[in-house]
């Protein structure tokens, strides 16, 4: 099983891009405290498809508290002196949009939806059925 939960504050305004095909897709990153250790954050990396991703570029923000449901990808790729490397990100399923930079509550039932959810009997790609070269980041 290959599932993350997780809620963090937006590192920086998420940052939407269309592939050749016109498919959406936004990066962002969450800042995630640490449970055990005082004042320790973790950052993580995430990708977020379609109408999803333009919502969440138009109405949040850095600072502003989400909840993702998504899945953990690690992709190979080649850097430009040729080393190869590992990147690590989450892609996004759900993106629950909890407060706002100043504390306000929001729209819990507003809720993003990157995909449809995957069949159970079948795996979920990672791009949401779309060539990883295709992804502008």
């Amino acid at each position: 099983m290959n599932s993350i939960n997780i809620i963090g504050r937006l590192a920086f305004d998420p940052e939407l891009k269309f592939t050749n095909g016109g498919k959406a897709v936004a990066r962002f990153r969450l800042a995630v405290e640490r449970k055990y250790k005082r004042d320790a954050v973790s950052y993580l990396d995430f990708r977020v498809w379609d109408k999803a991703a333009e919502n969440l570029a138009e109405y949040k923000r850095k600072g502003d508290e989400v909840g993702v449901e998504g899945e953990l990808v690690n992709e190979p790729w080649e850097d430009a002196e040729g080393k190869k490397r590992q990147g690590v990100y989450v892609i996004a399923n759900r993106v629950y949009w909890l407060r706002n930079k100043q504390g306000e509550q929001g729209q819990q039932q507003q809720q993003t939806q990157s995909r449809p959810p995957a069949p159970q009997a079948q795996p979920v790609s990672a791009g949401g059925g779309v060539d990883p070269e295709e992804i502008p980041f």
